[in-house]
């Protein structure tokens, strides 16, 4: 178990600088050093000062304390957690197919224990990989505002997938809702094009499309890439607008729809 704090013997954090250390050190040993006075409180004050400038300046002592220092109770006496901040990054399908690259500038605040602080500048970039799924997080630990006595929160980046204008999202699959009158069918109307997620279109030929009960047709290969570079489907739900009851029953009962019906 740790025996000292040293952050607090210097009145600093575990965040503090080298310069922070330095400025600490140098204050408390004019303060407390021995040609100052005689008293024996004060002879033991600078050793222990000394003692702390000694482990936290130099930076592989200072890794080892840090190690300990994080792991004991007695830092977690000293310490408070901040909650973490939490961003939503809003991005669209097409951002998920292709990739994005987001970029963000946020400020943070480094408090004193004077009451004083300083304004620093932070830089994030934030890579969108195609397939990312929804809700993924980016996490930058502790970059919050530095205040003493307390471990900065961390900064936390979320996907936020918008809706799309033709497609849902189920997965690494799409699906797109076609309808189609009735009228167009019987009139010979055999030529439909369904919108791609990468901006091109593809062409349907209702004479060779034969659907299930649940009136989909499926599209391999056209739907979403995955991380490891396999592709979803595109499931298109043809609706017939104005279908007559007596197609639609006989539809029903074989469970499978064909359009060829209509150019026979």
């Amino acid at each position: 178990m740790l025996r000292k704090n040293y952050y607090k013997i210097l009145g600093i954090d575990i965040l503090s600088t080298l310069f922070d250390i330095k400025r600490a050190y140098k204050k408390l040993a004019l303060k407390y050093h021995p040609d100052k006075t005689k008293q024996k409180e004060t002879e033991e004050s600078f050793k222990e000062i000394n003692e702390a400038y000694h482990v936290l300046s130099e930076g592989g002592e200072r890794e080892k304390y840090n190690k300990q220092f994080c792991n004991s109770h007695y830092s977690k006496e000293q310490f408070i957690q901040d909650e973490p901040i939490i961003h939503k990054i809003p991005i669209t399908l097409d951002d998920i197919y292709f990739g994005a690259k987001k970029e963000f500038h946020f400020e943070r605040k480094k408090y004193f224990n004077d009451g004083s602080f300083r304004r620093e500048k932070k830089q994030y970039s934030i890579l969108i990989t195609r397939g990312m799924k929804d809700g993924t997080k980016f996490t930058f630990a502790k970059d919050g505002d530095i205040k003493p006595q307390h471990v900065p929160a961390d900064i936390i980046f979320e996907i936020v997938e918008q809706p799309h204008k033709y497609f849902t999202r189920d997965g690494d699959n799409l699906h797109y809702s076609l309808k189609i009158s009735c009228y167009d069918l019987i009139s010979g109307k055999v030529d439909i094009y369904t919108p791609l997620i990468n901006g091109k279109r593809l062409h349907i030929d209702l004479r060779k499309c034969v659907l299930n009960r649940y009136q989909y047709y499926i599209l391999k290969g056209k739907g979403l890439p995955s991380p490891n570079g396999v592709y979803g489907d595109l499931i298109v739900h043809i609706d017939v607008l104005d279908l007559p009851s007596n197609v639609k029953s006989v539809y029903t009962k074989r469970g499978a729809f064909p359009f060829r019906f209509f150019f026979n």
